[in-house]
């Protein structure tokens, strides 16, 4: 291990160490707990709304699609582009407006009132919990793969230390801790990204000779529809398209806003480095093809990139993607354990007391951080396809029923039911049988489904209450 790696370790532990203690005095209450009780400022949100949504697979995934198909691989950034312009131009303020008026903590608690029924908590609360923990199973793994890889220490203790930092730091900080290290840890990101991208394009000399090596290559590489089977290509657009403000690790961000100004602040920031993180990650990936064009996996683009810098560069990525996973595993484990204590556990036990549910929540957060390490360490075969079918299920179970209850006045019970307790399983069927039948990618196919689906349900269901009106007008802007 090199010098630089030691002494970057430490500093990044050590900043870990600090952040906790200075979190921990805000845990005393759920809300504090969950939200930061509603006290996050602009460029604090940003940040951990932007780290959250970028977990390594972004970094990594990003870099393999541009490896394997060039800039055609880059043509889905419009969906996540998309995503995350309408998640805060049309849903987090209308959801903040709500929440500041309403006593929110999750997702499920906003549709639970938007749509008048307490049942949507633990359907949605049960989905969460099944499909989330599999989304921090391949964090853990990663990051157990990527210390062995560049630090020679064993899988199993890679994830021992990055598992015990994640449950300890999150169980002991809970939003405000996690907001904090988002933060932190986002500007290593930053910093990271940006030097990538700058030693990977001064290899092949900039923009132009990047295009000219590809084209020697193979002249599909520089094309936009290029190689990339057209299904797959729209499948991901419209997949990061509705993706973003359909996670609930995500939306639980926008119950931690402090006001309308903050939330200004935040939507430029995290556009900028959203923009920064997946298009700098995608160029890392082009570079990757000119310098190493033989790999056998497009995924290990980046770590390619990464092992032939000098040490002090090397260091400084590896802690960029060491980041990228921590800080979307944390926002995870306490949207999970949240859920468990908010929106499932009342169900089962009526008139709970706030310290009996802050500390299922507190529990929550070790055990399944326990779980999901254990199942980390030999993961089931489909593990890769259930994080993949989580993401997208995520957009359908709460991303639709979400937008609908912002956007939509005559948006009902039955659409909502409809959505959360059918689209999923479309959205299998259509994955396991009706791909290879129609040739149309699951999303697009499912989406369609459930929009045909919504259409029925509102049109012979019943019509929106009185209350689930008046939690629409909360959330719409004000007249003047």
């Amino acid at each position: 291990m090199s010098m630089e790696m030691i002494i970057g370790s430490i500093l990044f532990f050590a900043s870990i160490i600090v952040v906790v203690l200075l979190a921990h005095k805000h845990t005393g209450s759920v809300r504090g707990y969950l939200t930061g009780d509603n006290n996050v400022g602009g460029v604090v949100s940003a940040f951990t709304w932007s780290a959250s949504a970028a977990s390594a697979g972004l970094f990594l995934g990003a870099a393999g699609l541009a490896y394997q198909f060039g800039w055609a691989g880059l043509m889905y950034l419009l969906g996540v582009f998309g995503s995350m312009f309408i998640s805060w131009v049309l849903v987090i303020p209308r959801l903040r407006r709500v929440a500041v008026k309403a006593s929110i903590l999750t997702t499920a608690d906003y549709l639970a009132l938007r749509f008048g029924k307490e049942n949507l908590k633990p359907i949605t609360g049960l989905w969460t919990l099944i499909f989330i923990i599999p989304m921090i199973i391949i964090q853990l793994m990663g990051a157990g793969y990527l210390i062995e890889s560049t630090l020679g220490i064993s899988y199993f203790w890679g994830m021992i230390i990055l598992g015990l930092t994640i449950v300890i730091s999150t169980q002991f900080s809970g939003y405000l801790g996690v907001a904090w290290l988002d933060t932190l840890q986002g500007t290593i990101m930053t910093i990271g990204t940006i030097v990538m991208v700058y030693i990977s394009m001064k290899l092949v000399g900039g923009f132009s000779g990047l295009n000219a090596q590809l084209a020697v290559i193979d002249p599909k590489l520089i094309e936009f529809r290029g190689s990339m089977p057209l299904t797959l290509q729209i499948g991901l657009i419209i997949s990061y398209l509705i993706a973003f403000w359909g996670q609930p690790h995500l939306t639980a961000r926008v119950w931690g806003l402090k006001d309308s100004l903050a939330m200004r602040r935040a939507f430029p920031i995290s556009m900028a480095l959203g923009a920064l993180w997946s298009f700098g990650a995608g160029l890392v990936g082009l570079t990757a093809r000119v310098i190493h064009p033989g790999l056998a996996k497009s995924d290990m683009a980046m770590p390619s990139v990464i092992s032939g810098l000098p040490s002090i560069y090397a260091a400084l990525l590896f802690f960029t993607l060491i980041a990228a996973m921590m800080t979307t595993a944390n926002s995870l484990l306490l949207a999970v354990s949240g859920t468990v204590g908010n929106d499932i556990l009342p169900r089962f036990s009526k008139d709970v007391k706030e310290g009996t549910k802050l500390l299922v929540i507190k529990g929550a957060v070790l055990v399944i951080g326990i779980i999901s390490f254990v199942l980390a360490l030999k993961p089931p075969a489909l593990i890769l396809e259930i994080n993949a079918f989580a993401f997208g299920g995520f957009a359908l179970i709460f991303g639709i029923p979400l937008i609908l209850g912002v956007l939509w006045k005559k948006a009902n019970l039955s659409g909502a039911l409809a959505v959360v307790g059918i689209s999923p399983l479309v959205y299998i069927i259509w994955k396991l049988f009706l791909v290879k039948l129609t040739g149309i990618h699951e999303m697009v196919g499912a989406l369609l489904v459930t929009i045909l689906i919504i259409l029925i349900t509102t049109i012979i269901g019943k019509k929106p209450t009185p209350q689930m009106e008046e939690i629409f007008s909360l959330g719409q802007t004000p007249k003047v």
